[in-house]
């Protein structure tokens, strides 16, 4: 089997995932390790959090930096503790009836170690609740691993994760100071637009390269118009280009690897474009894709941003939304 053949199962040949299942289920009695790399599920709880709205003029709810104490469960003692947060989240319509962004910079912390990072999102209610990726890096007792831990539902939050060697994909490993730009175009009539679809890959190929340390590697791998993205939103329907990495640990040529990913990426139509940066992780057998993708518009889509997130394996899920002013950074 060639590397364009290897390329193929990692994103087509993998199990399909559920997600936004609302509140989660307790952890599974141990973790799943593909080498070096360890898939971890657990819960994400914030009980008692007296949540600080403030309201601009335009009548968009905003929390800012309120400082947050979570506890993590997981079936890995390593990113299970106490999880604290520098929280901000913007807000369209109601609380119980809107939809928002958030971002923070974030720490979890336990007696072996801590972890820090950044944690980007969206939310809308009634009906999806959050969607929340984190990516930390490992300090103290964790120092050289990396940790993403996608967390959904409602409290308390489902969490799906993947520990694994080396630095989180930039821009994550660039420290944990987040500040978000001020917003600024045309604001979209109906505010924020939550949209579902499917993205289908049909001739992805990728050329591998092996590591000193036997990791499997693709590196800037560039492909225009290599997915096509169906959703009910004719803004985020269209052709998708971009240039990928991967980072895999395990034998690509069976069914027991893991995967970190990241890269550069463009969905365009007739109406605009949108370009942004996606990451995310896979493992095989059990969790298949989780990417993550944040646009900003140009042309007709000039001054909007774009949430976009993944799931399962061709055609995969998508779930997104779309709002007025800038993506939060990175």
């Amino acid at each position: 089997m060639g590397g364009r053949d290897v390329g193929r199962r990692l994103l087509v040949g993998l199990a399909s995932l559920t997600l936004l299942a609302g509140c989660g289920a307790g952890a599974s009695p141990k973790p799943v390790g593909f080498g070096p790399v360890t898939v971890v599920t657990g819960t994400h709880a914030c009980p008692g959090v007296n949540w600080k709205w403030t309201t601009d003029p335009d009548g968009t709810l905003r929390i800012t930096d309120q400082p947050i104490e979570c506890t993590d469960t997981t079936n890995d003692p390593r990113v299970s503790g106490t999880h604290t947060a520098s929280a901000n989240m913007d807000v369209w319509g109601a609380l119980d009836n809107g939809a928002g962004v958030q971002w923070a910079s974030v720490r979890l912390e336990n007696a072996g170690g801590a972890w820090e990072g950044r944690q980007l999102g969206v939310a809308s209610l009634p009906g999806l609740g959050d969607t929340m990726e984190f990516w930390y890096r490992g300090t103290g007792g964790y120092e050289g691993l990396s940790y993403f831990a996608l967390v959904t539902g409602s409290e308390p939050w489902k969490i799906r994760g993947e520990i694994f060697p080396g630095d989180a994909p930039p821009p994550y490993a660039e420290g944990t100071t987040i500040g978000r730009p001020a917003a600024g175009g045309p604001v979209a009539d109906d505010a924020v637009a939550v949209v579902t679809g499917t993205a289908t890959c049909p001739v992805l190929g990728f050329a591998w390269t092996t590591g000193p340390d036997g990791t499997w590697r693709v590196r800037d791998d560039y492909h225009a118009d290599r997915c096509t993205l169906t959703t009910d939103d004719p803004r985020v329907t269209g052709v998708h280009s971009s240039t990928w990495n991967f980072d895999l640990w395990g034998n690509p040529y069976g069914d027991n690897w893991a995967v970190v990913q990241w890269g550069t990426a463009r969905l365009e139509n007739d109406g605009g474009a949108w370009e942004g940066t996606g990451s995310g992780v896979a493992s095989a057998p059990g969790s298949s894709d989780i990417i993550v993708n944040w646009y900003k518009g140009a042309g007709g889509y000039e001054g909007l941003a774009y949430f976009e997130l993944w799931t399962g394996s061709d055609p995969w899920k998508i779930q997104g939304q779309i709002f007025p002013g800038n993506p939060p950074t990175p």
